[in-house]
């Protein structure tokens, strides 16, 4: 009789164990494709696109379909690619959360409104060299 009521500690003991060290996934982000689908990031995300807004780095942002259009400003070509490349994906991942047909980012020239470049997936690239530098 004593042996099965160690046995039962044990196993409470271990079941215990597991549910103290396994995280709590209600505190982690939603991950959808590996893009953190939260409200707070979608808020931090907003911010910065504002911001990008704010200091010339992006125009406007339009969308058609599923597809966000973005429209560069000045500053943008001042940007190192890497910057670019984490602006868009930036970008991409804000508006996937909220649709989730969005497949990529097009990019436009404001004065031509030709499409100049696009990030998906794959990564970003452009069209035009000249407007990358």
């Amino acid at each position: 009789m004593k042996s099965s009521y160690i046995v039962l500690i044990f196993v409470v003991l271990f079941i215990l164990a597991i549910k103290l060290l396994t995280p709590d996934r209600s505190t982690q982000p939603v991950l959808i494709n590996g893009i953190d689908t939260s409200s707070e990031k979608q808020v931090v995300r907003e911010r910065l696109i504002n911001q990008l807004k704010e200091t010339g780095a992006i125009n406007k942002i339009e969308i058609s379909g599923s597809l966000p259009y973005v429209y560069i400003g000045k500053q943008f070509k001042k940007l190192e690619n890497h910057e670019k490349e984490t602006m868009m994906s930036t970008i991409s991942d804000y508006y996937y959360t909220l649709n989730k047909k969005t497949t990529m980012v097009i990019i436009k020239d404001p004065n031509t409104n030709k499409r100049i470049g696009k990030y998906n997936q794959n990564g970003f690239s452009m069209k035009d060299k000249r407007k990358e530098q």
